[in-house]
Order: C-alpha cells, then sequence, then structure tokens
C-alpha cells in the first residue's frame, strides 16, 4: 500500500473551472478524490456527509461558499492521513455551520492528535 502522510485542504473549493461551472456532483467528486488518497475511509465520508447535511448528489456550482469548505473539510477527514491541516476551515460558513464545525473538531482533535487547523483570524 502506498504511504500517505500528509493531507492539506485549502480554504475552499471553488464552483468554477477554468472550463466554466464545476457540474461535478459531491459525489463524484469524493470519488476522484478518493482516487489520490490511499487510506480514504468511504464509510466515514458518507457518515461526514450525513452530520454536515451535505446532498452528495448536489453539483458543485449549486452550493454556498460555506458548503464548498464543508465538502473539503469532508475530503480532509476521510482522507485517513497521519496529518491533517486545514486552511481556514471556517471560511464562508454562516455562525450556525460554524459553531457546529468548531464542536465537531474539538471533538475530533481529542482523538486525532495530528490535525491542525491553521486560521489567520481569531475565532
Amino acid at each position: 500500500m502506498k504511504k500517505h502522510f500528509l493531507t492539506y485542504v485549502f480554504e475552499e473549493l471553488s464552483g468554477n473551472t477554468i472550463n466554466g461551472a464545476n457540474n461535478l456532483k459531491v459525489k463524484d467528486y469524493l470519488k476522484y478524490a478518493q482516487c489520490f488518497l490511499p487510506h480514504w475511509d468511504d464509510k466515514y465520508a458518507n457518515e461526514l456527509l450525513s452530520h454536515f447535511q451535505i446532498n452528495k448528489k448536489q453539483q458543485i456550482n449549486k452550493l454556498s461558499k460555506g458548503m464548498m469548505s464543508m465538502v473539503t473539510i469532508v475530503v480532509a477527514l476521510a482522507s485517513k492521513a497521519k496529518y491533517t491541516f486545514l486552511d481556514e476551515p471556517t471560511a464562508g460558513l454562516d455562525v450556525v455551520a460554524r459553531n457546529d464545525f468548531i464542536s465537531f473538531d474539538r471533538r475530533i482533535h481529542r482523538k486525532r492528535q495530528n490535525l491542525c487547523d491553521l486560521n489567520a483570524h481569531n475565532r
């Protein structure tokens, strides 16, 4: 099995590509991500989608900025990399989603000492 030590997730996913709108569905985006992440946990990805109320049949370009951020968080956590860095994970989230993520994030940090949030702003 390939070694996979690090996952770094950028601040947000884009609703557009160089060819126009990002018409991929969330489930297809996750399927592509899985190809590059040898320790991918599909069951955990689906649990996270359910927890964050993300419809995996939804097209990326139809998601809000906050929901796009949550999709990148799902990819990061389901990658099961030894080290995971999240860049501005709460960017674009509304107050309710932000508080839910922060609460969820704290629970994850207690389980995984190898998860790091990179924030330029105070929480």
